[in-house]
């Protein structure tokens, strides 16, 4: 699937996917999955979006700033995206 567009899709529990355009329609679009973990399926635009871009140079994180953590584990998890708060050093999932 590297001859596609890669987008990250937001699922219904907040979360983000990564996933990639195989058609554009007016109003949605459709995504396939990585390893289809999930059948190709059609979503509002509002819903997808490109990956942020990697940062040239390593960010610097502050207690109470809220960042997106993405997770690597199983199937479908090692696609996830989901949004954390930094507090005390320590990273809390919202």
């Amino acid at each position: 699937m590297s001859d596609k567009l890669l987008v990250e899709v937001q699922g219904e529990n907040g979360a983000y996917y990564k996933a990639y355009v195989t058609e554009v329609c007016p109003e949605e679009i459709r995504l396939a999955f990585e390893l289809d973990w999930q059948p190709e399926s059609k979503f509002p635009l509002g819903r997808v979006r490109l990956p942020p871009p990697i940062p040239a140079t390593p960010p610097e994180f502050h207690t109470g700033q809220e960042i997106e953590v993405r997770l690597l584990g199983g199937v479908a998890s090692q696609c996830l995206v989901n949004c954390s708060l930094i507090a005390y050093g320590v990273i809390f999932w919202s």
